[in-house]
């Protein structure tokens, strides 16, 4: 190889099985911003930035047939005849009875089952 540039063509060196010090390519440096990573899902409930500070928002959260216990914040099972059906923030603190003419005949309930037509619920919900 010369420095000084042709008109004419010039055949490239072929490749070898031994390495070299010149890079072939160029690899640009990393961003020195960091960048989220891509998830295949979307977040369903947006993540606050963190704080400093303490939260009286609670750090776990109950799915359906249950409610928080605001305490211990522990999830808890609703009994025969109440449901939840929420399963976003904010959480359910106590569970609901049942509709009247519908009933819930076992724990961690997330609906309630209507009676037969012509027949009322207890009032506990629990038979009809």
């Amino acid at each position: 190889p010369t420095s000084i540039p042709t008109t004419s063509p010039v055949p490239t060196p072929l490749p070898t099985a031994t390495p070299t010090l010149v890079p072939t390519y160029f690899t640009p440096p990393p961003s020195p911003t960091p960048t989220a990573l891509p998830t295949p899902n979307p977040t369903a409930i947006p993540v606050p930035l963190p704080s400093a500070l303490p939260s009286t928002a609670p750090t776990i959260g109950c799915g359906p047939g249950t409610y928080l216990n605001a305490e211990d914040e522990s999830c808890i099972a609703c009994s025969i005849g109440r449901y939840t059906d929420v399963s976003i923030p904010p959480w359910p603190t106590n569970c609901s009875l049942c509709p009247i003419g519908r009933i819930n005949q076992k724990e961690s309930s997330s609906e309630c089952e209507a009676c037969a037509i012509g027949k009322l619920s207890s009032s506990d919900r629990t038979s009809c």
